[in-house]
């Protein structure tokens, strides 16, 4: 039995073993909303997916222009029906013939460049993708650094509200004050605790976002977001750079093209093709006879097979042409929103920087000074912590939003250093 035991332990360390020399991943842990671009970009799987269709289109354009493959036919020529006549009468034979369809060199080419232009096609989606990918990522960063900004505020006031509270108590101990300033300061710690709950669902929420760009094996661990990057917005004018820049702009133009060259593909079709034959008949006895073909398409049901196929193509055309406006008007949409988020939060940061936080700050002081001294009440404190804690977590938020602005800006007009992120060339 112990003989048993033993083999059987090791049965299962053995078994065990791959699994033991196997450790989990490691949680990808970013410092910069850059560093998880550049993890996004290599591990997406949409833009996986969308690099192996484009190795496909580019795979399936280069037979296009080919010429189709030859027919190899056999023919039996028989003068009557009773008997096989071959070497008995001239115009019977056992004929081989090679013959080759040859479409013109203009409807090979036509077929190859709109095959080309699929692959132009696939190229432009996944440079769509990687710039969304990107301002993902840039704005969900910036939601990040909102979040664990509050939250450390959050912090910092809940220790302001435990002194209070502690204050407070000692106060209605010796009778001093009244049992609601006591159970006040209490409160306000409690609803404060409540709204850190909030936060670490949202900063989880935002996580998993990240999480699904990124597709990191050992998932994501980023730390708090202490600072954003600077930005720098593009000069004046970009709106119009951002139409001849923007993704969705180009891919619309790409898409344009690929229609048109399908279109003029299909109306080449209408062209009929020729072909060429050769062979050897078999007669027995009598001499071989050489077979020579030369023959021409005639396009006889064009009207029923080709020409809808022209018409559904230049209607593509069109469609393509309309895509093209819906993406313009997106572009200027997109841009208006961009530039409008940017003025809102320079203001907004100016505005509570300038006034709100530096009032707040003043009379949180005054109430507390006050109270400290005996003179002021519990609820002037307490509100005025409130006003501070707002300002304060507002300037977060606005800074969070001036990011988020940068970050739609440069996915319409990406800068040189974005670019270099993107691996896209000049």
């Amino acid at each position: 039995m112990d003989t048993l035991t033993r083999s059987g332990a090791l049965l299962v360390a053995l078994l065990a073993a791959p699994a033991l020399a196997e450790p989990a991943a490691p949680p990808l842990e970013p410092r910069s909303p850059d560093e998880l671009a550049r993890a996004a970009l290599a591990a997406n799987p949409a833009l996986s997916a969308l690099d192996q269709r484009l190795e496909a289109a580019r795979a399936a354009a280069e037979p296009a222009g080919a010429l189709p493959g030859p027919m190899l036919e056999t023919m039996l020529q028989n003068v009557g029906l009773d008997q096989l006549t071959v070497g008995d009468e001239d115009m019977s034979m056992l004929a081989v013939e090679l013959r080759q369809s040859l479409p013109s060199p203009r409807k090979r080419a036509a077929r190859r460049v709109a095959a080309d232009a699929d692959g132009a096609l696939v190229a432009a989606e996944a440079r769509a993708l990687r710039r969304e990918i990107v301002a993902e990522i840039r704005e969900a960063w910036a939601a990040l650094y909102a979040i664990d900004a509050e939250s450390a505020m959050l912090a910092s006031a809940a220790e302001s509200y435990e002194l209070l509270s502690q204050a407070a108590a000692t106060r209605y101990a010796t009778g001093t004050t009244e049992l609601e300033s006591a159970v006040r300061a209490r409160l306000e710690a409690a609803r404060l605790s409540e709204r850190a709950i909030d936060l670490q669902a949202a900063r989880a929420l935002v996580a998993a976002r990240l999480e699904r760009l990124v597709d990191a094996p050992g998932g994501l661990s980023i730390p708090p977001v202490e600072a954003l990057p600077p930005v720098d917005f593009p000069a004046d004018g970009w709106p119009d750079e951002a139409l001849r820049e923007a993704a969705p702009v180009a891919a619309a133009r790409v898409a344009i093209e690929a229609a048109e060259r399908r279109a003029a593909a299909a109306r080449e079709e209408l062209r009929p093709d020729l072909s060429v034959g050769g062979g050897a008949g078999y007669r027995g006895s009598l001499d071989p006879v050489l077979i020579v073909r030369f023959g021409i398409e005639w396009p006889a049901w064009s009207r029923d097979t080709l020409r809808p196929r022209v018409a559904a193509a230049e209607a593509e055309v069109r469609a393509a042409r309309d895509d093209l406006r819906a993406a313009e008007a997106g572009t200027r949409a997109a841009a208006a929103r961009a530039a409008a988020l940017r003025t809102q939060a320079e203001r907004q940061l100016v505005r509570v920087r300038e006034g709100s936080l530096p009032l707040a700050s003043a009379a949180l002081d005054a109430a507390r000074s006050a109270y400290t001294a005996g003179r002021g009440e519990l609820s002037a404190v307490v509100e005025d912590l409130n006003a501070w804690l707002e300002a304060r977590v507002l300037v977060a938020r606005r800074e969070a939003d001036l990011y988020a602005a940068w970050a739609a800006t440069r996915a319409l007009v990406p800068s040189a250093e974005d670019r270099a992120l993107l691996g896209e060339t000049p």
